[in-house]
């Protein structure tokens, strides 16, 4: 969809697909500074928003979408738009962080910040799921999740999930989350209703 010019937001015909990636700096422009030849680097979906509350403007430029992503052998980006890369971990790691981990930590510490004493209810096992878990457990959160196989619950359970439903064995899974948290259903007390999908 995003090749052929459709999509969400502004896209480009012939377009580079793909927003995550990470690698090593090959080589550096005139005037760069923040990175050197040789860093291990990530680059970011948004390549306009530097940090603070995201607006519209930020979100006129997207890698893979209007900007030449990271399906390449090299990527050109700006030095502004890349975040240096632990040593802990791999470039297959780091690639997941600028658009599953962001999304997730947006969406538990945006417009209402997730705290303890919270149940946040994440939906299936993807990456942005599995992230919100992560991070709903730090911010002191109980984690219901959504799955369709055992297996998948049991990875959940691992990580850390308080209860898993398998909603193609329980249809009405709204319903078994609300009994989960004693008819509360997804609320702090006072707090709005959170779920990470």
């Amino acid at each position: 969809m995003v090749l052929k010019g459709g999509g969400r937001g502004p896209t480009k015909i012939g377009v580079i697909p793909l927003s995550d990636g990470a690698g090593e700096v090959a080589a550096i422009g005139d005037g760069v500074t923040r990175v050197k030849v040789g860093d291990r680097m990530a680059g970011c979906f948004h390549p306009r928003w530097f940090g603070g509350p995201i607006r519209p403007e930020y979100l006129t430029d997207r890698l893979g979408a209007n900007l030449d992503g990271m399906l390449a052998e090299y990527a050109v980006l700006s030095e502004e738009a890349l975040v240096r890369v632990p040593s802990h971990l791999s470039f297959e790691e780091a690639a997941t962080l600028p658009c599953a981990a962001v999304t997730a930590w947006v969406a538990l510490t945006g417009h209402r910040r997730v705290t303890a004493g919270d149940t946040v209810l994440i939906q299936g096992s993807g990456g942005v799921s599995v992230f919100a878990l992560q991070f709903a457990q730090v911010l002191g959160a109980q984690v219901i999740a959504t799955t369709s196989t055992a297996a998948k619950a049991e990875r959940l359970k691992e990580l850390g999930a308080a209860e898993v439903v398998n909603y193609t064995e329980t249809p009405n899974w709204d319903e078994k989350a609300r009994e989960l948290t004693g008819g509360r259903g997804l609320r702090g007390p006072g707090l709005a209703r959170r779920s990470i999908s």
